[in-house]
């Protein structure tokens, strides 16, 4: 899957982590480097959501949450959808704050109306990495 950042006239420069939950090899890959050359150093990635949530319950547990920028998550994963993995975060009095953008291909208006009730703050059709950015840079802000 190959994302067009050529349209892109800004970079976000930012220390703090973006976590993505992806299961597919070549579209984590796409999505990092696509990721640092938009200005994010650190970025922690994972293969499916229930990875991803042990690691936010220990980011939680050591106080580091302020550090991360925001999650990114596919929806289609094993071990645990994105869907459940946003439902999660959302729910936890302290990883709420965190900003859950779910990207995937699957974004259909029935997906749509399962993220926002969920709560995710954001919900971007692959490969709109433009749109992406865009996403980012205005519920991070």
């Amino acid at each position: 899957m190959a994302y067009n950042l050529e349209a892109l006239e800004e970079v976000i420069e930012s220390d703090k982590e973006i976590v993505f939950a992806e299961d597919s090899s070549v579209t984590a890959k796409v999505l990092k480097d696509n990721l640092l050359s938009i200005g994010f150093k650190n970025i922690k990635s994972f293969t499916n959501g229930e990875d991803m949530w042990k690691y936010l319950k220990d980011v939680r547990d050591k106080n580091n949450i302020k550090n991360i920028y925001c999650i990114l998550t596919d929806i289609e994963m094993p071990k645990m959808d994105g869907l459940t993995l946003c439902k999660k975060v959302k729910a936890d009095s302290e990883l709420s704050q965190l900003k859950v953008v779910l990207f995937s291909s699957l974004i259909t208006d029935e997906l749509r109306n399962k993220g926002n009730s969920v709560g995710a703050d954001a919900q971007i059709s692959k490969p709109n990495m433009k749109e992406l950015l865009s996403t980012l840079k205005s519920i991070v802000a």
